[in-house]
């Protein structure tokens, strides 16, 4: 801990695979002490609690009542990050909440109005800018190296395993959601604007003749206001026989 300095108190909420990786996270940074962690599974929260040396508790509202933490990370599956995300601002916390921020325009407003509101930090987690490769190109788009960015291309497909066994709740989110939040959000910073124009279409068959009510395939085409270009293409259905749970790639065209 830095000399003369309070360590930083930070709760996290929701703790499946990202969520414990969170915990583990600010529990191993020397100006933080994880104070508590919370999920809808107390047994889960008690487990990761007991590790790292935090309270336990069994919602966000009542970690933010007993811990009063300073910030809180929260990892909760993508359908559920609103309510937890206003709780914590209206109890004093800064937020630092996984991608996607919301599954819809009004709910990603709603978490916007409430940290203005409680003057307070809401940031979500896109933390591929901090891949080494990804921030080596950022900085060559900005040195001029590469020039301006004209058009890019991302591919992200998990296996077929993902959304029909390790996500219960795949049916309320899509690959898009899941998987092209990253890229999408890199193609925005290396094209440094916004988009202007989406096209999108999806196929909805393999998943649910399985069960699961998503779509497996989403390809999007993208124009940004400055003209550049990108496809996303998302996919949910690769066979479970794929070397590695997910594939993936990105590519940049400069000028």
């Amino acid at each position: 801990m830095t000399e003369g300095r309070a360590a930083l108190r930070v709760g996290v909420i929701g703790v499946g695979l990202l969520g414990e990786r969170h915990a583990r996270f600010w529990a191993q940074q020397p100006d933080v002490e994880l104070v508590a962690v919370a999920d809808g599974r107390l047994e889960r929260a008690t487990e990761v609690a007991s590790k790292w040396g935090a309270q336990a508790y069994a919602s966000a509202e009542e970690l933010i009542a007993h811990a009063h933490p300073d910030a809180v990370s929260i990892a909760t599956p993508d359908f559920a990050h609103c309510e937890p995300v206003v709780t914590a601002l209206q109890g004093g916390a800064h937020v630092l909440v996984e991608k996607p921020l919301a599954l819809t325009t009004a709910e990603a407003r709603t978490m916007i109005v409430a940290a203005e509101r409680a003057n307070r930090l809401l940031m979500v987690n896109h933390s591929m800018r901090w891949i080494p490769h990804f921030a080596a190109l950022k900085r060559s788009i900005v040195s001029g190296e590469l020039g301006d960015v004209v058009a890019a291309h991302s591919f992200k497909a998990d296996t077929i395993h993902v959304p029909t066994r390790m996500l219960a709740w795949a049916a309320r989110s899509t690959p898009a959601y899941f998987l092209t939040a990253h890229d999408l959000d890199l193609v925005r910073w290396f094209v440094d604007d916004e988009v202007a124009e989406v096209y999108a279409q999806s196929v909805s068959r393999v998943l649910q003749a399985r069960g699961v009510d998503t779509p497996d395939v989403i390809q999007a085409s993208v124009r940004f206001h400055n003209g550049a270009i990108a496809s996303f293409e998302s996919s949910w259905i690769m066979p479970n026989t794929f070397p590695a749970f997910t594939d993936s790639y990105l590519h940049i065209l400069g000028s």
